[in-house]
């Protein structure tokens, strides 16, 4: 019983890791300004304008780092985040 009850503990701490190893991070946005995916944790995040920016894939942040800051606003206008200034 006492075997049991150790597994069954040990798959749910497991599966609670799991579970939260797959939460995308906090950003301000809900999806990617550079394809219009949803923000996922492999996709990386950017730090601009006092905001962390958010990503679907890998290659999206290089991307939007490219940008000036006028295309930067724009895409994020594009997936409804206010930009300030």
């Amino acid at each position: 019983m006492k075997k049991m009850i150790t597994a069954a503990l040990f798959a749910a701490v497991m599966i609670g890791c799991a579970a939260e190893a797959e939460v995308a991070p906090q950003t301000v946005n809900a999806l990617c300004p550079q394809m219009g995916g949803e923000v996922t944790v492999d996709g990386g995040t950017v730090e601009w304008n006092g905001m962390s920016i958010g990503f679907c894939c890998d290659g999206c942040p290089e991307k939007f780092s490219a940008l000036d800051d006028v295309e930067k606003t724009a895409a994020l206008k594009g997936v409804d985040v206010e930009v300030e200034g």
